[in-house]
Parts: structure tokens; C-alpha cells; sequence
């Protein structure tokens, strides 16, 4: 298995200034480099039969090894800093990646959103975030406010006067319109999926597993089950695996593992999840954890 990407661009915060630092971590790197070049060198690591030996580089650097690897160092100083606005809702920032140079930040105390190019080092302004700063009750009566639901759309404009970027609304999912729905409700995991990615499957405890069909804009039941995972969950084609984060709650903090299962769908699957730490891989189930 091989790095998709040559970077990794991760944000840090400081839970006292409200400092956003945004790091470029070079995972082609020496010390961040976390899987062999091919699977040729993980075979000839494994047949030594040495925990501590990672081949590293390409076919060239035979031979060459490096301890293993323990975690993601970070080194130098972040490529840049952000800091929200103050507000009395919320003072972080909210990232989302593009791609392996350009990210989008969106301050959702303010409205405002960004998007930052850490190859030219730009930053470039785009439109404020859809609905209002300070929510009025008589807004919250409504089901389209309960849950707004948008997409950030790049338009192929010539009219230099006008920003490419725009906000598009979207049908909410249809369980806003429930009697019994609370806008507290967040969503709980997320993941891109069907055969070209164009479907987007939201899922929370309590309420269920909802997917959004991109190309119709229409919205589906998968199930009243929710997905086993908290934030987002990625599907590696090369493992054939859905990867993501599981919370479990204990009495002092929130333990994160990292988790991977077949099916998303599958009811088997969706409670046996396999995760791995200090190279022991164990089948962790769900229903147990809290998730």
C-alpha cells in the first residue's frame, strides 16, 4: 500500500487563543512516511521477521531501513495561522479539504469562509455562509431552518467582477420535517458513496441513515440503524474497506480508535468492526461500545 498524496494538511487548535494553525506534513518524508513504496518491500520487511524495520523509499534504496513509526511528527512552523472571529456561539473554524494544496475554512460564528492555497499561499475570500449569525425563533419554526442543507458550487464564469464561488441550497433531508425533530440534532457520521462517489449517506442515532442522491438531488432511507462510526468515513478501494473513527464514552473521556469494517449496509459488518493498535488487530463490536 502506497500514499495517494504527498501532503497532508493538518489543522491544529489552540484551545486557549482560538489559534487555527494549519501544518503541511510531507508523508513522502523519512519520519512520516507509514506504508512500503510497494508491496515487493512489505513482503521482504515481513520475511525478515523484524517488528522494528520499515523498508523505506522506492527500489532503488534496498536495504535502507528506519524505526518504525509511532506517530505523525510535525516539525518547523505551521504554513499559516488563523484565528475566528469572537463570537458567542462558536469559536472554531470548521475545515474541509479540496484537495492536496486547497482547503476551505468556514467560521460559523461569523458566516464567513475561506478557501487557502498552501502551494501559492493564497487565501481567497468566498461568498458568507448561508442563514443568519443570530438565529431568530420565529426562523426556528420552520423545517427548511431546522436544517440547512448546501452545496459550495465553482462556476465557470468570465465576469471577473463576480466570485466563481457560490452557495447552492439543497433539499434538507426529510426527517426535518418530523414533529419530533430538535435542531440540536447533529449529524453523527457522514461518507461519500456509490460507484462513482456521488452519493452522500448522513446517519445519527435516533433518527437513522438518510442518502442523497447528487445527480437527482433526492433523498433516500437506507434504515432506522445508524452507521457505527463518528465524523466522516472513507472507503479505501485498495483495502476494500470503510474506514473511520468510533467513540466510545467512559467515565473520565472519550476514547477514539480507529476502526474499519466491509459493508457500510451490512447489519454483520456494521457491528463487527476491526481495529488495530500496537500491531494487534481485534474485532471490536459496536453495540458494546456505546456506538
Amino acid at each position: 500500500m502506497r500514499h495517494r498524496r504527498r501532503f497532508l494538511n493538518l489543522v491544529t487548535t489552540n484551545g486557549v487563543t482560538g489559534v487555527h494553525s494549519l501544518c503541511r506534513v510531507d508523508l513522502h518524508s523519512r519520519q512520516n512516511n507509514l506504508f512500503y513504496p510497494t508491496a515487493a518491500a512489505a513482503e521482504r520487511a515481513a520475511a525478515a521477521n523484524d517488528p522494528d524495520i520499515l523498508f523505506s523509499g522506492d527500489e532503488t534504496t534496498r536495504g535502507t531501513a528506519l524505526n518504525k513509526v509511532k506517530r505523525i511528527r510535525l516539525t518547523g512552523t505551521p504554513t499559516q495561522s488563523f484565528q475566528p472571529a469572537r463570537s458567542p456561539f462558536d469559536r472554531s473554524l470548521h475545515c474541509v479539504a479540496l484537495s492536496e494544496s486547497k482547503t476551505v475554512l468556514m467560521d460559523y460564528g461569523s458566516r464567513g469562509a475561506f478557501l487557502y492555497d498552501a502551494v501559492q499561499r493564497r487565501v481567497v475570500n468566498l461568498p458568507s455562509l448561508p442563514g443568519s449569525e443570530f438565529p431568530t425563533p420565529a426562523a426556528e419554526d420552520t423545517a427548511e431552518n431546522r436544517f440547512q442543507f448546501h452545496a459550495l458550487v465553482h462556476r465557470d464564469d468570465n465576469d471577473l467582477r463576480k466570485n466563481p464561488w457560490d452557495w447552492c441550497k439543497l433539499t434538507p433531508p426529510p426527517y426535518v420535517h418530523d414533529a419530533g425533530y430538535r435542531s440540536s440534532i447533529a449529524i453523527g457520521s457522514y461518507a461519500r458513496v456509490g460507484a462513482a462517489s456521488d452519493v452522500v449517506c448522513v446517519s445519527t442515532e435516533g433518527v437513522g441513515t438518510y442518502c442523497f442522491d447528487m445527480a437527482s438531488r433526492t433523498w433516500s432511507k437506507a434504515g432506522e440503524w445508524a452507521l457505527p462510526f463518528s465524523g466522516e468515513i472513507v472507503h479505501d478501494p485498495e483495502l476494500g474497506l470503510w474506514v473511520g473513527f468510533v467513540c466510545s464514552s467512559l467515565l473520565w473521556a472519550d476514547v477514539w480508535c480507529l476502526a474499519a469494517t466491509g459493508d457500510l449496509f451490512s447489519a454483520v459488518d456494521r457491528h463487527r468492526l476491526m481495529t488495530c493498535r500496537d500491531e494487534v488487530c481485534r474485532e471490536l463490536d459496536s453495540r458494546a461500545s456505546g456506538t
